[in-house]
């Protein structure tokens, strides 16, 4: 009957996998709840149009866009296949997005669709590894789940750090690489003097709203930190009291 003999280097790259993956798996699982949550924000949505002046730009009133970000809200949350909003001008109602507006929002449905998959498979990941480490190597596991999380939360720093500094340089050649690999049509090239989505949702738009996400993902990671920092602050507090109270011997 054949063993399997675990040496010292395979233990190395099984705890290096582990790290890898649960780091990764940490990021993206940030920053793919960041981006649910930002969709899902009207206020957010609202401080935006604001922000880049979108009522001056589109000719849409604040309560049109206001209404337009509601059922744009409502339709990424919804079976719907296509985006209708209509709005009403001197007394006339006509559809806000063109036909190829339209397609291209079908698109950006089925990708935020793929996202959250991947934000609840990031999660059932973490979960799947916490829970099968702390059942097979029992309460000792603690000290493995913090040690994943700090380097999980110093991999985060790194790898949003690098990326905020790229976007603010570079962001018009990445906006279009991730449209380029995001969609498998041109739907997306859409003219900023003819289209209204395009003025409704600037570059300008989507570069903030980036450094939002990676703005909350470094707070949750620094969150994440300080708590483990006060867990640990705390069991060594419980062993100083307990230490205290034991019977001393001559």
């Amino acid at each position: 009957m054949s063993t399997i003999n675990v040496n010292g280097d395979n233990l190395r790259f099984l705890r290096f996998i582990l790290a890898t993956t649960f780091a990764f798996a940490l990021l993206v699982f940030l920053i793919t709840s960041n981006v649910r949550i930002a969709f899902s924000s009207i206020t957010l949505m609202e401080l935006q149009f604001e922000r880049q002046s979108v009522s001056q730009t589109t000719g849409l009133t604040e309560g049109q866009l206001s209404e337009a970000a509601v059922q744009i809200k409502d339709y990424f949350n919804s079976k719907e296949e296509l985006l209708a909003i209509i709005v009403t001008s001197n007394g006339i109602s006509h559809p806000v997005f063109n036909g190829r507006e339209v397609e291209h929002m079908r698109d950006v449905k089925h990708l935020l669709q793929s996202t959250y998959r991947i934000q609840e498979g990031m999660f059932l990941y973490l979960f799947a590894v916490s829970l099968l480490g702390f059942l097979i190597v029992g309460n000792d596991f603690a000290r493995v789940v913090r040690k994943l999380l700090v380097q999980g939360v110093v991999f985060i720093f790194g790898a949003i750090v690098v990326a905020m500094g790229i976007s603010l340089i570079e962001f018009d050649p990445l906006f279009r690489l991730f449209h380029e690999i995001s969609f498998s049509n041109d739907l997306w090239l859409l003219d900023q003097r003819t289209s209204l989505l395009v003025r409704m949702f600037p570059q300008r738009f989507w570069l903030e709203s980036t450094l939002l996400v990676a703005v909350a993902t470094l707070g949750e990671a620094t969150a994440i930190m300080l708590f483990l920092n006060l867990v640990k602050w705390w069991q060594i507090s419980r062993d100083r009291i307990a230490l205290r109270k034991k019977p001393q011997f001559l």
